[in-house]
Protein backbone atom coordinates (compact mmCIF):
# COMPACT_ATOMS: atom_id res chain seq x y z
CA UNK A 1 0.00 0.00 0.00
CA UNK A 2 1.20 3.52 -0.76
CA UNK A 3 0.23 6.67 1.13
CA UNK A 4 -1.99 8.93 -0.96
CA UNK A 5 0.19 11.94 -1.72
CA UNK A 6 1.67 13.35 -4.91
CA UNK A 7 5.21 12.14 -4.29
CA UNK A 8 4.18 8.54 -3.59
CA UNK A 9 1.70 8.37 -6.49
CA UNK A 10 4.27 9.89 -8.87
CA UNK A 11 6.91 7.38 -7.79
CA UNK A 12 4.46 4.48 -8.09
CA UNK A 13 3.56 5.61 -11.62
CA UNK A 14 7.29 5.57 -12.45
CA UNK A 15 7.32 1.95 -11.28
CA UNK A 16 4.49 1.21 -13.71
CA UNK A 17 6.25 3.16 -16.48
CA UNK A 18 9.38 1.07 -16.01
CA UNK A 19 7.54 -2.27 -15.84
CA UNK A 20 5.84 -4.52 -18.35
CA UNK A 21 2.48 -3.23 -17.13
CA UNK A 22 1.04 -0.64 -19.46
CA UNK A 23 -1.57 1.01 -17.26
CA UNK A 24 -3.50 0.81 -13.99
CA UNK A 25 -7.21 1.50 -13.54
CA UNK A 26 -8.51 4.21 -11.24
CA UNK A 27 -10.05 1.46 -9.09
CA UNK A 28 -6.79 -0.47 -8.80
CA UNK A 29 -4.94 2.76 -8.03
CA UNK A 30 -7.42 3.53 -5.24
CA UNK A 31 -6.91 -0.01 -3.95
CA UNK A 32 -3.12 0.41 -4.08
CA UNK A 33 -3.55 3.53 -1.91
CA UNK A 34 -5.74 1.63 0.58
CA UNK A 35 -8.87 3.55 -0.38
CA UNK A 36 -12.41 2.30 -0.77
CA UNK A 37 -13.88 2.99 -4.18
CA UNK A 38 -16.21 5.94 -3.73
CA UNK A 39 -16.61 9.41 -5.29
CA UNK A 40 -14.78 11.24 -2.48
CA UNK A 41 -11.72 8.98 -2.67
CA UNK A 42 -11.74 9.09 -6.46
CA UNK A 43 -11.74 12.90 -6.29
CA UNK A 44 -8.74 12.84 -3.94
CA UNK A 45 -6.88 10.57 -6.34
CA UNK A 46 -7.75 12.65 -9.41
CA UNK A 47 -6.68 15.84 -7.61
CA UNK A 48 -3.25 14.26 -7.10
CA UNK A 49 -3.11 12.99 -10.68
CA UNK A 50 -3.93 16.52 -11.89
CA UNK A 51 -1.12 17.93 -9.73
CA UNK A 52 1.23 15.40 -11.33
CA UNK A 53 0.15 16.64 -14.79
CA UNK A 54 1.19 20.17 -13.79
CA UNK A 55 4.46 18.89 -12.30
CA UNK A 56 5.25 16.91 -15.48
CA UNK A 57 4.48 19.96 -17.62
CA UNK A 58 6.78 22.17 -15.53
CA UNK A 59 9.60 19.61 -15.81
CA UNK A 60 9.05 19.02 -19.54
CA UNK A 61 8.24 15.34 -18.95
CA UNK A 62 5.64 13.06 -20.51
CA UNK A 63 2.41 12.95 -18.50
CA UNK A 64 2.61 10.02 -16.07
CA UNK A 65 -1.06 10.39 -15.15
CA UNK A 66 -1.94 8.99 -18.57
CA UNK A 67 -1.07 5.57 -17.08
CA UNK A 68 -4.19 5.68 -14.88
CA UNK A 69 -7.16 4.66 -17.01
CA UNK A 70 -10.90 4.12 -16.81
CA UNK A 71 -12.84 0.96 -17.67
CA UNK A 72 -12.49 1.85 -21.37
CA UNK A 73 -8.70 1.72 -21.13
CA UNK A 74 -7.93 5.43 -21.50
CA UNK A 75 -7.63 8.29 -19.01
CA UNK A 76 -10.86 9.97 -17.96
CA UNK A 77 -12.16 13.29 -19.22
CA UNK A 78 -10.72 15.09 -16.18
CA UNK A 79 -7.21 14.21 -17.36
CA UNK A 80 -7.86 15.82 -20.74
CA UNK A 81 -9.45 18.90 -19.11
CA UNK A 82 -6.31 19.29 -16.99
CA UNK A 83 -4.17 19.12 -20.13
CA UNK A 84 -6.17 22.07 -21.50
CA UNK A 85 -5.40 23.93 -18.26
CA UNK A 86 -1.66 23.51 -18.90
CA UNK A 87 -2.02 24.56 -22.56
CA UNK A 88 -1.87 21.11 -24.15
CA UNK A 89 -4.44 20.70 -26.93
CA UNK A 90 -5.64 17.19 -27.71
CA UNK A 91 -7.52 16.59 -30.96
CA UNK A 92 -7.61 12.79 -30.79
CA UNK A 93 -7.62 11.26 -27.29
CA UNK A 94 -6.63 7.76 -28.44
CA UNK A 95 -3.78 9.03 -30.60
CA UNK A 96 -2.54 11.25 -27.78
CA UNK A 97 -2.75 8.35 -25.31
CA UNK A 98 -0.75 5.97 -27.54
CA UNK A 99 1.97 8.56 -28.26
CA UNK A 100 2.21 9.58 -24.61
CA UNK A 101 2.66 5.94 -23.53
CA UNK A 102 5.51 5.64 -26.05
CA UNK A 103 7.18 8.78 -24.69
CA UNK A 104 6.75 7.54 -21.11
CA UNK A 105 8.48 4.26 -22.01
CA UNK A 106 11.40 6.11 -23.63
CA UNK A 107 11.85 8.67 -20.83
CA UNK A 108 14.56 8.32 -18.16
CA UNK A 109 12.58 8.77 -14.95
CA UNK A 110 13.88 10.03 -11.64
CA UNK A 111 11.98 9.53 -8.40
CA UNK A 112 10.27 12.57 -6.91
CA UNK A 113 12.05 13.23 -3.64
CA UNK A 114 11.05 16.26 -1.59
CA UNK A 115 13.76 17.62 0.65
CA UNK A 116 12.42 17.23 4.16
CA UNK A 117 13.72 18.95 7.28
Amino acid sequence: MIELNAENVYNYLITIANSQKNTITYGKMEEKCGLEHNPQNLQQLTDILNLIVVYNKLKGEPFLSVLVVNKHGIPGNGFFRTLNFVDVDVDDKIDFFVKEIQMIRAHKWEKWNWIRN
